[in-house]
């Protein structure tokens, strides 16, 4: 006859081991240029997107479902947009392609004219060019650096 018992207190017991601070000295530089009167539109709440909805609002709230989710805020003149959202689906396999629109709309009688001045999109995950480059840089490593700017 054979008794299997576990005694534990004869185990070793696991060891954490110590914490060890890596400390990497970067270069901090201002930007170029200097900070104007231009408005700015300014979507990244919330960075990240699960599904459709409207993100940022400057319309009036008047005859609104959602009176509080609208600024009400007229631009006049020169603005400049910015949104920054990271799209992912509910669960890690869901790489469905989520679209951003911005929508204009001219409460006066008077023609406006809309001149798109620049622009640029960029791939978030897991297909960014920057992602390899962001993990090399802040690991030490020098892969696909030749690629972008040194920072």
């Amino acid at each position: 006859m054979v008794i299997c018992v576990m005694l534990p207190f004869l185990l070793p017991i696991a060891q954490t081991p110590p914490i060890v601070e890596i400390i990497r000295p970067v270069q901090v530089r201002p930007l170029p240029n200097q900070l104007d009167q231009v408005p700015v539109f300014n979507s990244n709440s919330p960075e990240l997107l699960l599904g459709e909805g409207i993100l940022l609002s400057t319309f009036p709230p008047q005859e609104k479902s959602f009176p509080s989710a609208h600024l009400n805020y007229a631009f006049q003149g020169r603005f400049d947009i910015f949104a920054h959202h990271i799209a992912r689906g509910s669960f890690p396999d869901n790489l469905r392609t989520l679209y951003l629109g911005i929508l204009l709309h001219n409460p006066s009688p008077n023609p406006v004219t809309v001149k798109i001045l620049q622009g640029a999109s960029y791939l978030s995950q897991p297909d960014a060019a920057f992602i390899d480059w962001l993990f090399s840089f802040l690991c030490g490593r020098k892969k696909n650096r030749d690629n972008f700017p040194e920072i």
